[in-house]
């Protein structure tokens, strides 16, 4: 079904309560029919108690149909996701995980919004991906993942340069 890129993501460190936006997962529909996601787990060090998922939501790759609605992979600290690219704010968006009908060959993200707990290191190291094809339920183990670390003392990471001139299009997750 979903031929991933695969590697790992870090940043950090970051302190406990801080929510970072991920979108380091990528997904790609190898079937010629279309596939309905269901959930998304992942599974790692420190999954649940240095970090955890708090929310996940898909984020179209730029194509003809999110035409500047978009931004490049990698971590932030607005929701959604926004960026200034050649003076323009865009603007991430996002739709529900659960539902959504993934058509043949298409690529998205999902978009993940990962919380801080406790210091430790968290590192969730593969993706469990939930899907139907057909009415018929599958799941895929996928590579793919984000690492960082939670140290209580440090700055929280703030907002950069480039979503500072969009914050007002967007928010600033909890620090």
């Amino acid at each position: 079904m979903v031929r991933p890129a695969t590697g790992y993501a870090s940043f950090g460190p970051i302190p406990p309560g801080q929510q970072v936006e991920a979108l380091d997962v990528d997904l790609q529909s190898r079937s010629s029919q279309p596939v309905k996601l269901t959930a998304v787990t992942v599974d790692g060090r420190g999954v649940g108690t240095v970090g955890k998922v708090v929310r996940e939501e898909i984020a179209p790759i730029p194509n003809a149909d999110t035409g500047t609605n978009w931004v490049p992979d990698g971590d932030w600290v607005t929701y959604p996701p926004a960026d200034l690219i050649r003076h323009t704010c865009r603007v991430q968006q996002l739709f529900p995980l659960k539902g959504y009908t993934l058509m043949p060959q298409a690529r998205v993200r999902v978009a993940m919004t990962l919380q801080a707990l406790s210091p430790g290191q968290f590192a969730f190291t593969s993706v469990l991906v939930h899907y139907r094809v057909q009415g018929v339920q599958y799941v895929q183990r996928i590579p793919l993942g984000t690492k960082f670390a939670v140290r209580s003392g440090v700055a929280p990471r703030r907002v950069s340069e480039f979503e500072r001139p969009c914050v007002s299009k967007s928010s600033v997750l909890p620090q």
